[in-house]
C-alpha cells in the first residue's frame, strides 16, 4: 500500500513455530496463530525488505512466502514495477499466490485468523481447495499474473481478498422476479456474515495492463472458470422451474471442455462459446418428482438459459466495462490473421472491447433423488 510521503508501506507476516517459545506478541491482537507483523515504509520494495531485516535479529527469507497481498489503492495506480521486482527475486517462488485486497494489505494480515490452522501461513495454502470445492475464485500465482502482463492474447487478473467482518460468503437468492436474472440478488460485500475466518478470498480482481480496472464476484468467477475450463464443481441455486415458491440447488461441473471460437466480422471480434455441463440435483422436498424425465428436461432447459444469460453478462462486463480479455480469447482470434505482422497491427487487446458474443449451453441433469415410494 502507499505510504504517507509518496513511498510504499510493506508489511511482513512472519510465522513463529510454537516450539520456539510460547505465545508471540503479535500486532494482530488476539490472533490465535503464532505470527507477528512487521511494517516498514520505504521508496522501493527492495529497500523495504532491507529495512525490515535491520529491525529484526534474523534476515527475512522469502523462499517460503505463501501469498503476496497488494492493496486495491496501489493496484489502481499500476503494479508492473512491483511484479517485475518480485518475479526477479530468486527467493520468491513463481507459484506464490497473488491477492488484491479491498482494504490495505496490513489490515488483511492483521485480520488473518484462520479457524482450523495454528499457523496463518497455512491459511493461504487452502486457496486451491477453495477453487476446487466452490469455484468462487481462481488460484492465481505470481507467475500467472506476470505471464498476463507480457501476453499478446490475454490480460491479467488476481485473487480478490477482503476482511470478512459483516460479510457472508453465500446467500440463497430469493424467488422474486428481480433476482431471477443473476446467481445472487446482492453483491458479496452486502451479505450477512456467517461465522468463519475473518478474511475471505472470493472473486477476482481484473486488470487492463498493470492497472486494476474492476472486480468480479464469486458467481462471475464461476462463469470465468467455465470459459477457461478450470471449473472443478460448484453449487448453483436458482428458482425451481417446477415450483416457483422454492429454490433448487444443482451441483454443476464441466461435462466436456468448453469450445471457444473467434471470427473477425467487419474488424470486430465475434466470439462463440459452446459449453457442456453436467449437474446433480441436491435439494428435494416431499413432493419433488425428479424421477420424471419430462421434469428433468424442464430443469435442463432452465439451467441452459440461466447459464447462457449469466455467462453472456460476464463477457460483456469484462469487454465493454473493463476492456480486458482475461479469458484469453486472443489465442483463438489469431487464426484469422495470415501473418504475425497483421496480428500485431490489429492489436487484439485494444479491439477486444468491440467484441460481441454468442453463448450456447447444453446440460445433462441427473436426479440424486433416491427415496422411492414403498
Amino acid at each position: 500500500m502507499y505510504g504517507d510521503t509518496s513511498t510504499i508501506k510493506v508489511s511482513f507476516q512472519i510465522g513463529i513455530p510454537s516450539s520456539s517459545g510460547g505465545n508471540s506478541n503479535s500486532s494482530s491482537g488476539d490472533n490465535s496463530s503464532n505470527d507477528t507483523i512487521i511494517t516498514v515504509e520505504e521508496k522501493t520494495l527492495d529497500a523495504a525488505i532491507n529495512l525490515a531485516n535491520r529491525d529484526i535479529s534474523k534476515n527475512i527469507d522469502l523462499s517460503h512466502c505463501e501469498a503476496i497481498i497488494i492493496s486495491e489503492e496501489l493496484a489502481k495506480k499500476g503494479i508492473s514495477n512491483y511484479i517485475y521486482t518480485l518475479q526477479n527475486d530468486i527467493q520468491i517462488r513463481p507459484n506464490t499466490y497473488l491477492v488484491i485486497s479491498k482494504q490495505d494489505s496490513k489490515s488483511i494480515l492483521e485480520n488473518s485468523k484462520p479457524v482450523f490452522e495454528s499457523l496463518t501461513s497455512k491459511y493461504y495454502r487452502i486457496i486451491p481447495t477453495t477453487v476446487e470445492n466452490t469455484g468462487y475464485t481462481d488460484a492465481v500465482t505470481l507467475k500467472d499474473f506476470y505471464s498476463g502482463l507480457n501476453d499478446y492474447f490475454r490480460q491479467s487478473y488476481a485473487i480478490l481478498g477482503r476482511i470478512n467482518k459483516g460479510v457472508g460468503t453465500k446467500q440463497n437468492i430469493s424467488t422474486n422476479s428481480a433476482s431471477t436474472n443473476s446467481f445472487s440478488s446482492t453483491n458479496s460485500n452486502e451479505k450477512d456474515k456467517t461465522k468463519g475466518d475473518d478474511i475471505e478470498m472470493i472473486g477476482l480482481a481484473v486488470f487492463n495492463g498493470d492497472t486494476l480496472v474492476g472486480e468480479l464476484n464469486e458467481e462471475e468467477c464461476i462463469c470465468h472458470l467455465i470459459l477457461t475450463n478450470n471449473l472443478e464443481n460448484c453449487v448453483i441455486t436458482f428458482p425451481n422451474p417446477l415450483d416457483l415458491y422454492s429454490n433448487i440447488d444443482l451441483k454443476v461441473e464441466l461435462d466436456k471442455n468448453t469450445k471457444n471460437k473467434v471470427n473477425i466480422i467487419n474488424t470486430s471480434p465475434y466470439v462463440t462459446s459452446k459449453i457442456n455441463v453436467k449437474a446433480r440435483i441436491l435439494s428435494i422436498s416431499n413432493n419433488s418428482d425428479y424421477l420424471n424425465n419430462d421434469n428433468i428436461k424442464i430443469i435442463e432447459k432452465y439451467l441452459n438459459l440461466y447459464l447462457e444469460d449469466q455467462i453472456t453478462k460476464y463477457l460483456y462486463k469484462t469487454s465493454k466495462e473493463f476492456h480486458s480479455d482475461i479469458v484469453g480469447f486472443g489465442r483463438y482470434a489469431i487464426k484469422n490473421f495470415s501473418s504475425l505482422e497483421d496480428w500485431n497491427n490489429y492489436n487484439w487487446l485494444d479491439n477486444y472491447k468491440n467484441s460481441f458474443f454468442k453463448v450456447k449451453v447444453e446440460s445433462k441433469v441427473k436426479s440424486t433423488y433416491l427415496l422411492l415410494d414403498s
